[in-house]
């Protein structure tokens, strides 16, 4: 009889124990809860279904559900953020809805198959009424993270403030799930600020780059997005931004931008291979039909831009310093230099008139004395598009340089990265023997023409291989047509830009590829003027960092249309050169706090180099095919052609799970380009 007194002894024990226990677990939940949905437990994990560590069954009371899903319908679907406070191990688990299912009582009361409908007048008892009301939701949570709150269980359900439960909460180690919480555990719809602690693996100083999303759609709670954050050791360690045309991937990254730029600490330089980072620099508009009420809270919550539903937005842009080239002309870039100032004006003009076409705006674009230093100054005045826009005067800043290598070969040889490594070293012994006899030309192009008029005494006398001196002068005189080397202007060289750009205060440079492209001679390749440009300003960036002139903390690197660099295969035009400047800007970037962001269109456009140094994705809208080869959970690779504009998969160990998805807004700095 005493050993059964001793056994309902300790039942009894254990039961008060596991009840004061339970009582904690619910305070916890109840405290990390949002406050927003006017009830804290929304649910139970089913004593009815088994419990496995990735897979939890949650039943959710009709009275509940019913009563949120009309305000909210999102809550309880596919992607939506739970927390289950464990009773038994006192630990906290954050997970995410995979699938939700309905039932109604009538199931379970119905010896037959379940009606699909039932009228009004078969509703002939109470019962049957009473059972078809009453539905329960049965959800399947993917558990993400698992804190083991032990010690401190207690000082949170005490926590006076949110930020105070988290900051105690913070304090314990993050690990994945192995055990399944117990049945009845208490299961809460978390605040955002617990959501936002618990999904950075990284944390510290950054740059909001979006608002948690379910999918495509933003995550809400009540009025409040969850930002997400990208922590400075996370972005020098690279960015690769992907997405088809029109699908967000430059609006998102020129938002970046907004918001890097707002520390003082940051400092930007931009290969802008569309114009539309050259568009950046003036003031942005976004029409009221493209701000809704959820692209309102992001805008407000996560860019810190004041937006309404239905109102504009306007005025809004990045301060900077663009740099064009400056061509050969009759006589050279110093001399021709105002009217060249008078021919980038008229891109100004039209990017503007673009910019606000349909809101009869008077734009006046005057180009004022041009400094010393070969910089166009601007004066730009927007007025008359009545409420929508106020009345704007701005100074723009255009720096004029070319490539200047003032004859000498061997300096070209050190930056054209279609040259091969052969041909390289080959021009370098051609300039040689061409100095002996001619010593240093004014210009590359006296140089150009002495090869092509020796061209068969290099062969036969100094035993230059044939094919290597055709690639070379297919090169030299390809270089010769773009009309961007030795124009007799300043040289592109990124330290001292730097040094003009602080002297006009700002701290974004923009190199106009697009301008350089369709400025330049009928007869010069685009592409290769792009190439070029933008080779020499990297080449000059990395020699500045390794020379530790750094006035700034984090310098982020923008690639635009990154596969015009760094294309997946490099034929035989191309050489080893961008991709060791590529490895050695990357090494820079983590010790001197350089974040390179590449975009392109697919990810397979580019070199997998690119692809392994970047250890954060952004995966925009994408064909199914190319969705089909991402690195990617097989849920998202389905609906990531379907995403709506501005939304994202972003891949990144600074995720806890690898992966989320994430919905952006329109770009506040200016973005539509002629």
């Amino acid at each position: 009889m005493s050993r059964f007194e001793d056994a309902v002894g300790l039942v009894r024990d254990l039961a008060g124990n596991y009840e004061d226990l339970a009582s904690l677990a619910d305070r916890i939940a109840k405290k990390l809860a949002s406050s927003v949905m006017g009830t804290q437990i929304i649910g139970r994990v089913s004593v009815m279904e088994e419990i496995r560590p990735d897979r939890i069954p949650v039943d959710v009371p009709p009275q509940i559900w019913v009563t949120l899903s009309p305000r909210w319908p999102e809550i309880l679907s596919s992607g939506y953020y739970l927390v289950v406070v464990d009773p038994k191990t006192l630990s906290l688990v954050l997970a995410v809805v995979e699938e939700s299912i309905a039932a109604s009582a009538l199931a379970s009361l119905h010896s037959g198959p379940p009606p699909s409908h039932i009228s009004l007048e078969e509703r002939s008892t109470p019962l049957q009424a009473i059972a078809y009301q009453m539905v329960s939701l049965r959800l399947w949570l993917r558990p993400l993270l698992l804190l083991h709150l032990g010690p401190i269980a207690d000082r949170v359900s005490r926590a006076e403030t949110i930020e105070e439960a988290i900051k105690a909460i913070m304090t314990r180690p993050i690990v994945s799930p192995t055990v399944p919480p117990d049945p009845n555990s208490p299961v809460a719809i978390p605040h955002p600020r617990v959501i936002e602690a618990l999904i950075a693996a990284e944390h510290g100083p950054g740059v909001s780059i979006g608002a948690l999303g379910i999918m495509d759609t933003v995550y809400t709670l009540g009025d409040t997005v969850v930002p997400l954050n990208l922590p400075w050791q996370t972005m020098v360690k690279h960015i690769l931004v992907t997405g088809t045309t029109g699908s967000g991937k430059t609006s998102f990254v020129k938002n970046l931008l907004y918001n890097a730029l707002r520390d003082k600490g940051v400092e930007a330089v931009v290969l802008d291979a569309n114009g539309d980072y050259v568009a950046s620099l003036l003031p942005g508009y976004v029409p009221g039909s493209l701000v809704d009420q959820r692209r309102a809270l992001i805008l407000t919550q996560v860019y810190g831009v004041s937006a309404a539903p239905g109102r504009p937005i306007a005025g809004h842009r990045l301060q900077g310093l663009i740099v064009a080239p400056c061509f050969r002309g009759n006589h050279g870039c110093s001399t021709e230099f105002r009217e060249q100032c008078k021919r980038y004006r008229a891109r100004i003009e039209a990017i503007l008139s673009t910019m606000y076409r349909g809101l009869d705006c008077i734009i006046r674009v005057r180009d004022e004395e041009p400094r010393d230093d070969l910089v166009c100054k601007y004066v730009v005045n927007i007025e008359g598009c009545s409420e929508v826009i106020p009345p704007l005067k701005l100074e723009l800043n255009v720096a004029l340089r070319s490539i200047e290598v003032r004859g000498d070969a061997r300096r070209l040889a050190s930056m054209d990265p279609m040259l091969t490594e052969r041909a390289r070293e080959e021009l370098r012994r051609i300039y040689t023997v061409y100095s002996r006899g001619h010593g240093e030309p004014q210009d590359i192009y006296a140089f150009i023409d002495w090869v092509e008029e020796n061209r068969d005494a290099l062969i036969n006398k100094y035993r230059v291989h044939r094919e290597t001196l055709n690639h070379i002068l297919r090169r030299l005189q390809a270089i010769a047509a773009m009309g961007i080397v030795d124009t007799g202007g300043e040289d592109l060289d990124y330290g001292e830009l730097a040094s003009v750009a602080h002297r006009l205060g700002v701290r974004m440079i923009v190199l106009d590829l697009d301008y350089a492209a369709t400025s330049a001679p009928a007869e010069a390749d685009p592409r290769g003027v792009k190439v070029l440009l933008g080779s020499r300003l990297l080449q000059t960036l990395i020699r500045h960092v390794e020379m530790q002139r750094r006035s700034h903390q984090y310098t982020v690197l923008v690639i635009d249309e990154a596969h015009l660099f760094f294309p997946p295969r490099r034929g035989e035009e191309y050489s080893e050169l961008l991709a060791s400047w590529l490895e050695r800007l990357a090494r820079l970037g983590r010790a001197r706090g350089i974040a390179m962001i590449f975009s392109t269109h697919r990810e397979d456009d580019v070199s997998p180099l690119v692809s392994t140094l970047a250890n954060t994705k952004i995966y925009f809208r994408t064909d199914e095919k190319t969705a089909e080869k991402l690195p990617i959970p097989p849920h998202y690779k389905k609906r990531l052609p379907y995403f709506a504009d501005h939304a994202a998969i972003i891949a990144s160990y600074a995720i806890r799970g690898g992966y989320a998805t994430i919905t952006a807004a329109p770009a506040i700095p200016g973005h539509r380009t002629a």
